[in-house]
């Protein structure tokens, strides 16, 4: 998680480029809620990249074709869910992403 805040900082500091680019890179991997289009793209881009090789991965790269919300809302319950059956730390930002994107209709 450290290296995608560390190179939000990176790219406003060192390269002059915007916070609207630097929060991009910093929530590329957690997501958060209130996403800009310019977060929504570099999470989805990056979790569906063409070197990602995991169960699932086919199914949000076909879905990010037809509905890149949908899209983005599945890739972030699987990394949820993955991240919870193995033990792991899930990240605030990521939990207050999926609640902010669970579609209308299936809140519960």
């Amino acid at each position: 998680l450290y290296h995608a805040f560390a190179g939000g900082i990176y790219v406003q500091k060192e390269l002059g480029l915007s916070q609207e680019i630097a929060d991009a890179v910093s929530y590329h991997t957690t997501g958060r809620a209130g996403m800009t289009v310019m977060e929504k793209i570099l999470y989805l881009a990056d979790y569906i990249s063409a070197d990602r090789k995991f169960d699932g991965v086919e199914r949000i790269r076909n879905l990010a074709k037809k509905d890149p919300d949908r899209a983005l809302f599945e890739a972030l319950r699987d990394q949820i869910r993955f991240l919870a059956d193995s033990g792991s730390y899930i990240d605030r930002h990521s939990i207050e992403a999926y609640n902010d994107l669970i579609p209308k209709g299936e809140q519960k």
